[in-house]
């Protein structure tokens, strides 16, 4: 994509937060945040509505690349696709991640980012995110994002770059899609039945060769990406945006999403495999020799 402080009223704010907090862990775990706390930022930052579409994004790996399609009967292919369903099904994932976040993130930092994204302008700015995930993948939309960059003032573009280098949105990218084309490969290669699962780390390192290259393609991309997104932002509110990005509990918040979206989907992928696995095992039990 070139690819999100509290503006409502003060009671909203502070009941919200009275509610936040209770879902924190007091006394003397007091530097731990729960993983029910952890959900209401998943769900709160907008991660939550994206991620129905990552099985969606496996299956169509399967399906669409005849590298991986071509090497599996029907039988084979059906068994990876439920697999992949059931590991990467959108509550499993969700709760994975706040589990994983909920290790990664300061409560006071998560405070103040549930600040943001409950705030006016935050939900503002995750409703605007999630209208341009939903045209990503349009080729017209891109193109029209692409000549809507081109016309972008210097100041203006140079927010969007400020923006994506502050998020690591290409980073995180990269790494969601080296996760999910590993996980493709270690789905097919669970097909064998073998009692020795494939190595994830391996099939991992070999997707991410191209990381250095990836990563700066979808830089590009989503800078272009932010020029549509958001064209109907005043500058001030998208110095506002970038100043949460940019601050101490932004930063920390966003490094923290990253490296739990990045366990949660290791974990659904080795769920995947075991679940391919097993599935091709008991089918060659039951099939006559």
């Amino acid at each position: 994509m070139r690819k999100l402080l509290p503006r409502r009223l003060l009671p909203l704010l502070v009941f919200g937060l009275s509610v936040f907090a209770v879902l924190v862990v007091p006394a003397a775990a007091a530097d731990k945040l729960t993983p029910q706390a952890a959900e209401v930022l998943v769900r709160e930052s907008g991660l939550a509505d994206q991620l129905p579409s990552i099985a969606p994004s496996v299956a169509a790996g399967l399906t669409l690349n005849p590298g991986f399609a071509s090497n599996l009967s029907e039988d084979q292919l059906q068994i990876v696709l439920k697999a992949f369903a059931n590991a990467y099904a959108p509550l499993r994932l969700s709760a994975d991640i706040s589990t994983e976040l909920a290790g990664q993130l300061k409560p006071a930092a998560a405070q103040e980012s549930l600040a943001w994204f409950q705030s006016e302008l935050g939900r503002k700015i995750t409703a605007l995110e999630d209208t341009a995930s939903k045209s990503a993948s349009d080729s017209t939309a891109m193109e029209q994002a692409q000549e809507l960059y081109q016309r972008l003032p210097p100041r203006r573009a140079e927010r969007y770059e400020k923006l994506a280098k502050a998020s690591d949105v290409a980073e995180s990218s990269a790494q969601l899609l080296i996760n999910t084309s590993a996980g493709t490969a270690y789905g097919v290669a669970s097909t064998t039945g073998a009692a020795s699962p494939p190595n994830l780390d391996e099939i991992r390192d070999e997707y991410a060769r191209n990381r250095a290259e990836m990563t700066e393609a979808l830089r590009i991309q989503f800078i272009v990406l932010f020029a549509s997104a958001y064209q109907s932002l005043p500058e001030t509110e998208l110095d506002q945006y970038i100043a949460f990005v940019e601050s101490p509990s932004g930063q920390a918040f966003h490094k923290a999403m990253a490296v739990a979206i990045d366990r949660a989907m290791v974990k659904a992928t080795k769920e995947a495999g075991k679940q391919v696995g097993e599935a091709v095992r008991l089918k060659k039990a039951q099939t006559p020799a």
